[in-house]
Formats: C-alpha cells, structure tokens, sequence
C-alpha cells in the first residue's frame, strides 16, 4: 500500500485528557456535494461526461511538511482530483516551503497561508473559498484517509442517492447509507 520511500500514515487516538473535538471535522474524512449552493461559483456537476476532475480536494496544513509530498503523489495520482487546495494554517516548521515547491509542479494545486494558526475549521472555509470544482473532499495532510477511497466515497452522489458523504476511518469497509429529509 505504501512505498519504501513513503511515510506511514498517523493513525493516533486521542489521549484520555484530549479535550472532546468540538467540530466534526476533526474525526470524519468527507465528500461534500457544492452543486445545491447557487452562491458559489462552480462548474456543474451535469458538465463532466466522466469523474476525471470531478473532485476537489482541501487540506488544512499545520506543520506536516515531512508528510505533504507523499500525500500530494497519492492524491494527484487520482483521476477524480481535478484541483487541490491546501492551506497552511501558520505551521512554523517548512510546510509553507514545500507547499508553494508541490504548487509549481502541478497546475492543479493551489495554496493559501494564514500568517496564524486560526484552527482546521478555519483553513477548510479558506480553502473552500477558492474551490471550483463540483464536488469537494476534505483530505488531511498527514495521510491519515486513503486516497485509494476517493471513488467509493463519490458514488452516492453519482448515483444520486445522497448529497453530502460521511466517511470514517473507524466504521469500517461497510458502506451505510442514511436519507433523511431537511
């Protein structure tokens, strides 16, 4: 799954006196459905003929520079990846460097710096802000989702049964399905 010259992904649990995260976020790895927001400028879904491009991702960035050029080879590797806008949310180690170096090997990429640590929340509304793209996954930095899980997370919404998908690195490889009405 991953290669000799690749980091290992960071599966950590929460210590026991971490507060509780206050956001969802924090825990879950999602593909979110734009194409209902008549505010935002963004090309239809009802565009591509195929998934190649379909997908935008945004990465919040804090202090991750040792995993950021393996992260950016797997997630560019995907058809579906047509933009991926990463935000480096006031790192003090190099990820701004590396950041701006992975932006200038692919037209794809796009990065954003906050000059401050505002939080993950905060990066992703950054990020959103310069999305294009259909439809929009929130990939950490630290290769903590597979990108390898990008098309089984984007068929509800191809297939019209769902508008946003919530995925989770502990409920396992068994797809669920919840429809409720707004």
């Amino acid at each position: 799954m991953f290669g000799e010259d690749e980091p290992k992904p960071k599966h950590q649990e929460p210590e026991k006196n971490q507060e509780p995260s206050t956001t969802i976020l924090d825990s879950a790895f999602y593909l979110l459905s734009t194409r209902f927001d008549p505010n935002t400028e963004i090309l239809k879904l009802e565009t591509f003929q195929s998934t190649a491009g379909i997908l935008a991702i945004v990465m919040p960035v804090f202090n991750e520079q040792r995993w950021l050029d393996a992260v950016f080879k797997r997630v560019l590797a995907r058809s579906e990846v047509g933009q991926l806008v990463a935000v480096d949310d006031g790192s003090t180690d190099r990820s701004w460097e590396v950041l701006q170096r992975l932006a200038e090997t692919d037209p794809r990429v796009q990065v954003v710096q906050h000059q401050n640590n505002q939080g993950k929340g905060a990066a992703i509304r950054t990020a959103l802000k310069h999305v294009t793209s259909p439809l929009v996954l929130i990939q950490d930095a630290d290769l903590e989702y597979d990108p390898t899980d990008y098309a089984q997370m984007l068929k509800p919404i191809l297939n019209d049964e769902a508008e946003v998908v919530f995925g989770s690195r502990f409920s396992g490889d068994v797809p669920r399905i919840v429809k409720t009405e707004w």
